[in-house]
């Protein structure tokens, strides 16, 4: 359905077997990507993407992912060359050279939000994590998470931004 809905605005790519990659472990940013390896992006999935954007000038970046189950769960990019982190998170080398705002550990959730222009959307309840980013001159945009953290669902997940 979303394939349906995507032809004709972008050019499709389908992996092919066995390469896999989710939507979770893919940061973009304006100038490179980088992929998490994680459960469900393996290093075949990864390959494949970089072949697929190669036309771009987008260079593709594999980076680990552990503890988080995916990289977007460590790490979001909230634009104005910002990213923000959990705390104690190793920020892959294909990011050093941007600013990082850390989230404590206790707020870890809510390092996966969504940056849309100077708004951030967060999960309701982090005031720490919400106070970093007004700090950063970003306007928070809290909205309640509680349902989907259940199922291990962040704010980027809930997201079809093009």
């Amino acid at each position: 359905m979303v394939a349906a809905a995507l032809t004709g605005r972008f050019p499709l790519t389908r992996l092919i077997s066995p390469g896999t990659l989710e939507g979770g472990d893919v940061l973009i940013l304006p100038d490179r990507v980088v992929v998490g390896r994680s459960a469900r992006t393996n290093a075949a999935g990864i390959a494949q993407l970089a072949v697929a954007l190669a036309g771009t000038g987008l260079p593709v970046y594999a980076a680990a992912v552990e503890p988080y189950l995916h990289l977007l769960t460590a790490v979001t990019h909230l634009g104005q060359g910002v990213l923000q982190a959990i705390e104690g998170w190793p920020l892959p080398s294909p990011l050093a050279d941007l600013e990082v705002l850390r989230v404590p550990p206790e707020e870890a959730y809510a390092a996966n939000s969504l940056g849309i222009g100077g708004h951030v959307i967060v999960p309701a309840g982090y005031a720490r994590a919400a106070a970093l980013l007004r700090a950063q001159g970003f306007d928070v945009l809290s909205v309640p998470m509680s349902e989907f953290a259940k199922a291990d669902g962040g704010v980027t997940c809930l997201a079809l931004v093009w």
